[in-house]
């Protein structure tokens, strides 16, 4: 340290945390304190100690709420909290959050903030608190846009909470714009109440929308026709798979079958049940993402997002024929993940 500045002594000793840190930072007071606790967080992250990171985070808002309005507190926090070695964690980034949401004065403002981080908590499996987040921000039903609508019931789908509202709200998104997007929202929903048969309809709807508009497109066609030659190509001989994960078990099915009743429609009376995921190729997970992409280089940029898109839908099927008992669309649908999609099944939602 050739300079041997004022600042550079500061800086350094609230990286490495010398016991001088406290006594300065007192004197420039909580500001500075928290700016202190943001340094020394970001290099115990880069040690390893999540936990130490988190506390020192979680202290620096303490000292000085403000932080909060700094870019590299919310990335750091971001860092942290996308690591998930807490629950910890997790709800101190939901009640930020919640906190700052709620001192919007302006209620569209608010209601665009409230959607925003309704997507990054659903990203991370908190349902829960995405669709308590909307609820509490969004205008009511009848002054909400479509998209809104939409985006309420979806999470509460996904939450398995106030499913008859979310049928409501799903179909009053639908009224304004039948496409492909709200479809599988009702669909996902219908599922979620226990209703199957019609879940299926509605997503095999949802389907057949989205292939419609891949076909409007000439680029996306090319693709659609691709996938399906992929599709009739021979398949690997099997390999074992993991089982797949387990819905989230918080939902409230309404009208649901009886859990010993015999499957509906099932294929076959003595067919054994198939987990999804359980008959795939012995192919690379997303084999059929990469044929693509080396086929068309030019749809490097967007294509594994839209497929994923597309992936969304075809999972919500699965799930949908699986409670049914049609084991043979079960098997498709999972064959069909396993080479379109590079995510595994507890990562689709």
């Amino acid at each position: 340290m050739s300079s041997g500045t004022f600042v550079n002594r500061m800086i350094l000793a609230a990286a490495i945390g010398l016991p001088v840190g406290p006594v300065i930072a007192d004197y420039f007071g909580p500001a500075t304190t928290a700016r202190w606790m943001l340094a020394k967080a970001a290099n115990e992250f880069d040690q390893g100690n999540v936990v130490e990171a988190q506390k020192l985070l979680e202290d620096a808002y303490k000292k000085s709420p403000d932080i909060a309005a700094d870019r590299n507190f919310l990335r750091q926090l971001d860092r942290v909290e996308a690591n998930n070695e807490s629950s910890a964690v997790s709800s101190f980034y939901v009640d930020l959050w919640e906190q700052r949401i709620g001192q919007i004065e302006n209620p569209a403002i608010r209601s665009e903030a409230a959607f925003a981080i309704s997507s990054l908590l659903s990203n991370r499996k908190k349902f829960d608190d995405a669709a308590r987040i909307l609820n509490v921000n969004l205008p009511p039903l009848e002054e909400r846009t479509a998209v809104q609508n939409n985006q309420m019931a979806y999470m509460r789908a996904l939450a398995g909470k106030d499913l008859e509202q979310a049928l409501i709200e799903i179909d009053t998104a639908i009224k304004t714009a039948e496409n492909e997007s709200f479809l599988d929202t009702k669909g996902w929903v219908l599922h979620r109440m226990g209703r199957n048969e019609e879940a299926l309809v509605v997503m095999d709807k949802s389907l057949a929308k989205l292939t419609e508009a891949w076909s409007a497109n000439p680029k996306l066609e090319r693709c659609l026709v691709r996938i399906e030659e992929l599709q009739a190509q021979p398949a690997a001989e099997p390999a074992a798979a993991e089982p797949a994960a387990a819905e989230p078990s918080n939902a409230e099915p309404s009208n649901a079958e009886p859990s010993n009743a015999e499957p509906a429609n099932a294929e076959s009376a003595n067919a054994e049940s198939v987990a999804a995921g359980s008959v795939v190729s012995s192919r690379t997970k997303g084999w059929g993402v990469d044929a693509l992409l080396e086929e068309f280089p030019e749809l490097s940029r967007g294509l594994p997002e839209t497929l994923e898109i597309y992936a969304t839908l075809r999972y919500h099927r699965l799930r949908i024929c699986e409670a049914l008992g049609k084991t043979q669309e079960v098997a498709r649908e999972a064959a069909w993940l396993h080479a379109f999609s590079k995510k595994e099944l507890d990562e689709l939602f």
